[in-house]
C-alpha cells in the first residue's frame, strides 16, 4: 500500500469514536480505493493529494453515515413514496463524501443547452471521475439519436489525446434508450431507481469505456450528481439569457433525488473555478457544503453568502459567520471567505442572492442547499435563483 492509502488507512484504523467493526471496514474500503486509484494511472502523489484531502472530512462524515445505516436498519415500518424520496435525499447526499471518484450522469439532447452541460461535466471532472451520458429518445427519432451517439463518441474518442483535458474515454459512458410511452423524466427516474438496485446488488467500483452503452459500465455506481441543460430542443437561439428551464429539466429537479447541477455557462477546464454558496443555520446547508467541497480542487475559490434577514438575532449570526469561518480555515480552498450582506426589510433573500451572483463577483457556480420536501416543491429562494442565476446552479438535496 502506498504512502498517501497509508495515511488514510491508520487514522481510520486508530479513530476511537468507531467500533472494531466498522474500522475494519473502512480500513479495507481505502485499502481498496487505493489499487482502484492506481489501476485508472493515478500516480501516488495524486493519490496522496486525494486521500489527504478526504482525511480531513472522514471522522464527521462516518459517524453520519453510520447513524443513518443504523437508523434505516432499525426502521421495520415500510416507507411511503414520499419518505423514500427524502431518505434517498440524505443518503445521496451523505455518501458522497465517503466514495472515492465522483460520478456525473449528464442528460443530453442534442440542443446548444446539453452540449453546455456535457462540457460542464468535463471542466469538472478529474482522472478518477466517471461521466455517463444519457439520452432518451422516442420511436421515430432513432436516427437523430443514432446521430447524436456518434457525435458524443467521438468527442469521447478524443480525450485521449487532448492534452487539456487529462481524461480518458474510460472514464465516460453512453446510455441512450427507447423511451417508448414513457416521458424522458420517467425513463431517467427508472435508470437510477435501477443503479441503485444493481450497486447494491453487484457491489464493488470497476471501469468501462465509451463502447459500453450501459449505466453501469463506470464501476455499478448510481450517479452522484444529475447535471442538466438549462433548456431543451425547443430553446430559442436569439442568445437572450434564458429566464426558464426546459421542461424536462424543470421536473427533473423536482423529481431526481440525487443533487443535481443546472448548466448555465461554461467554466474553465484547468481551473481556477469560482464557487459560491448560499448558507444559513440549518443542517441541510451544513451538509451541501461537504457535497460542493467534492467538487472543489485547490486552485479553485469559494464564497459562502449568509444573506442576515433584519429579524436575526445579532448574536446568532455572528455564530453562524465564527462556524462557517472555522469550516474554511480548517477544509476550504486557500481563496476562500465568508461574506455576510444585511438586508432591510424592502429586499428578499433571493434577489440579494441574484445580485451578488449575476454582480461583479461573477462565480461560475451558486450552490443551495434547500431541504427536501415530500411536495417536492421548490422553495420561492430556490425557485428564483435557480431561474434568474446567470452561473450554473448547484442544487444539493438534503
Amino acid at each position: 500500500m502506498g504512502g498517501g492509502a497509508s495515511i488514510l488507512h491508520t487514522a481510520v484504523k486508530e479513530n476511537p469514536n468507531l467500533t472494531e467493526h466498522y474500522r475494519n471496514e473502512l480500513a479495507a474500503f481505502f485499502a481498496g480505493e487505493y489499487v482502484r486509484m492506481r489501476n485508472l494511472g493515478l500516480s501516488e502523489g495524486d493519490i496522496r493529494e486525494e486521500l489527504t484531502r478526504r482525511l480531513a472530512m472522514t471522522e464527521l462524515q462516518i459517524l453520519k453515515n453510520v447513524a443513518l445505516l443504523e437508523k434505516q436498519c432499525c426502521s421495520k415500518i415500510p416507507d411511503s413514496e414520499d419518505e423514500r424520496f427524502l431518505k434517498d435525499c440524505k443518503h445521496a447526499v451523505n455518501s458522497i463524501s465517503s466514495k472515492g471518484g465522483i460520478s456525473f450522469l449528464c442528460c443530453v439532447d442534442g440542443s446548444p443547452p446539453s452540449d453546455q452541460a456535457y462540457n460542464l461535466c468535463l471542466a469538472l471532472m478529474r482522472r478518477h471521475d466517471y461521466l455517463c451520458v444519457f439520452h432518451a429518445f422516442a420511436d421515430n427519432e432513432q436516427e437523430e439519436a443514432d446521430t447524436l451517439k456518434a457525435r458524443i463518441q467521438r468527442q469521447v474518442l478524443d480525450l485521449d489525446s487532448s492534452p487539456v483535458a487529462n481524461l480518458s474515454s474510460s472514464q465516460v459512458a453512453l446510455h441512450f434508450e427507447d423511451r417508448y410511452s414513457r416521458t424522458p423524466l420517467r425513463v431517467l427516474q427508472d435508470l437510477l431507481g435501477h443503479c441503485r438496485h444493481r450497486h447494491h446488488d453487484h457491489g464493488g467500483y470497476g471501469h468501462g469505456s465509451v463502447e459500453c452503452d450501459h449505466l453501469m459500465s463506470p464501476g455499478y455506481r448510481p450517479p452522484d450528481f444529475v447535471v442538466l441543460g438549462h433548456a431543451g430542443v425547443g430553446a430559442g437561439s436569439d442568445g437572450a439569457f434564458p429566464t426558464s428551464l426546459g421542461s424536462t429539466s424543470e421536473l427533473a429537479l423536482r423529481s431526481v433525488h440525487v443533487p443535481c447541477i443546472v448548466a448555465k455557462q461554461s467554466c474553465p477546464v484547468q481551473g481556477p473555478r469560482r464557487f459560491a454558496m448560499a448558507v444559513n443555520f440549518s443542517e441541510c446547508s451544513r451538509q451541501g457544503l461537504e457535497t460542493v467541497r467534492r467538487l472543489i480542487q485547490p486552485r479553485d475559490s469559494l464564497v459562502l453568502l449568509f444573506v442576515v434577514r433584519p429579524h436575526v438575532d445579532p448574536e446568532k449570526a455572528v455564530k453562524i459567520e465564527e462556524y462557517y469561518q472555522e469550516d474554511l480555515q480548517k477544509y476550504g480552498p486557500v481563496d476562500s471567505k465568508f461574506v455576510a450582506i444585511h438586508i432591510d426589510t424592502h429586499h428578499t433573500v433571493e434577489s440579494t442572492i441574484i445580485d451578488f451572483v449575476n454582480g461583479p463577483q461573477r462565480p461560475d457556480f451558486i450552490a443551495l442547499a434547500p431541504r427536501a420536501k415530500p411536495s417536492r416543491e421548490h422553495s420561492a429562494i430556490t425557485e428564483y435563483v435557480i431561474i434568474n442565476s446567470r452561473a450554473s446552479v448547484i442544487l444539493c438535496k438534503n
